[in-house]
């Protein structure tokens, strides 16, 4: 799938020079590991060399005021030029670099035909009592629009009112498009869940409910990469013994912890949670312990299974 960026989703704080921020980095490998390419169209890439050149005067001058104001207490420091020092990036480069197939694309003449029909009639995505005609904007969802046309689908990643608002749904639909707000939005969208991810989010989802009657404000859907140090044990039965570090988004802020989740005996389930915190504030006793009724999924076969394949391979290397 080819995904389409936007320039707001790209907006970093510091030179491209020092390197992708981590969310975009971890963003790009994901995609590539999916078959995804990304398409920036010309217009993103010029708004961006807008925006990296302005950080880069501004540290320039930041480091030559260091500079002059350490030499003015006798501080010694050695010549440097801070605009080479810090110079700038070629964005379709360093998206490169993380292993992502990057694509460039210009308006064709009928994107800016598409584009200056809508502005100038104010119909979707556009609002139609909007007070400027953002045409950069309009040519985006132009260009995004015939990918999808000419691919059977495509994504485009933005937060722009105009590119994910509701007014531009069925059109969206119509040609599959996709539309996500956030990379973690897009990489959702993409199914890209490891198959840990997966057990994880399936041994969670056993026991949700239970949870969240304890009192815990956990969402009904919990995204895999909202888990990590996720380690899976199989009993003699192949249920996943589990443990996981837990830092979820919910309505009353961050919520943090450790899990450990397992078969305790025939239909009942032993989870235990401690380091509980929301909110940066610890959570009640910061502990909770409770027995759920249920079983989890299997993720392998039962011991009495595996051992004679067991046996055969040892056999085999003697």
């Amino acid at each position: 799938m080819r995904i389409i960026l936007n320039s707001d989703v790209l907006y970093t704080k510091r030179p491209l020079t020092t390197g992708l921020p981590p969310h975009i980095d971890l963003f790009c490998r994901e995609a590539a590991a999916s078959g995804s390419a990304l398409v920036l169209p010309r217009t993103v890439v010029m708004e961006n060399e807008r925006q990296q050149r302005q950080l880069c005067d501004k540290t320039v001058a930041e480091l030559e005021a260091a500079s002059s104001l350490l030499g003015q207490w006798g501080v010694a420091v050695p010549a440097f030029n801070a605009q080479e020092r810090i110079g700038t990036a070629d964005l379709a480069a360093v998206l490169r670099a993380t292993g992502i197939t990057v694509e460039i694309h210009d308006p064709t003449l009928d994107d800016y035909r598409d584009a200056e029909h809508r502005a100038s009639f104010h119909l979707a995505p556009q609002a139609p009592d909007v007070k400027s005609d953002e045409m950069r904007d309009l040519i985006i969802w132009a260009v995004a629009l015939r990918i999808a046309k000419q691919d059977g689908g495509a994504m485009v990643v933005s937060r722009d009112e105009v590119h994910v608002d509701q007014r531009g749904s069925e059109e969206a639909e119509a040609v599959g498009l996709l539309r996500a707000k956030t990379f973690d939005d897009a990489l959702d969208l993409l199914g890209s869940i490891s198959p840990a991810g997966k057990l994880a989010t399936s041994v969670l989802g056993t026991v949700g409910d239970a949870l969240r009657s304890a009192g815990l404000p956990l969402p009904e859907e919990i995204p895999s990469r909202q888990l990590s140090d996720l380690q899976f044990v199989a009993d003699d039965a192949g249920h996943p013994n589990t443990s996981l570090r837990l830092a979820v988004s919910t309505t009353d802020g961050l919520l943090v912890g450790n899990a450990r989740i397992f078969q305790a005996g025939p239909w009942r389930i032993q989870v235990d949670l401690t380091g509980l915190r929301i909110g940066g504030e610890q959570w009640k006793t910061g502990s909770l312990s409770l027995t759920v009724k249920g079983e989890l999924p299997k993720f392998t076969r039962p011991l009495s299974e595996r051992l004679p394949g067991l046996r055969n391979i040892i056999e085999e290397r003697q």
